[in-house]
């Protein structure tokens, strides 16, 4: 929710529609419990650091043709694929040894 926010410009009702029709006042309460926990856990922080400056990244190579827009929720196309693929990677940003 968070990052369809700040990095999707999403409307706090899309948000919501998205995620199984949550109320806008929910997701509103994810975002703000996010930030907090920015403020707090750094390794948190540094995470949606790298979560942002790649979708963003993916976001400023979007074309019709490729069909991933950040801009319109239902039309993500290969944006879980490689949103999946960096959590996969995350462990080791964090010097975590992966299972």
């Amino acid at each position: 929710m968070y990052l369809a926010k700040h990095v999707g410009r999403w409307s706090l009702p899309a948000i919501g529609r998205f995620f199984n029709g949550r109320h806008h006042t929910t997701v509103l309460h994810a975002i703000k419990k996010v930030e907090r926990l920015r403020k707090t856990d750094e390794a948190f922080d540094s995470l949606l650091d790298i979560l942002t400056r790649t979708l963003t990244a993916d976001a400023s190579n979007y074309s019709p043709d490729v069909g991933i827009s950040l801009k319109h929720p239902g039309r993500s196309g290969g944006v879980e694929l490689r949103s999946s693929s960096i959590l996969k990677e995350l462990p080791m940003y964090f010097g975590i040894k992966a299972d």
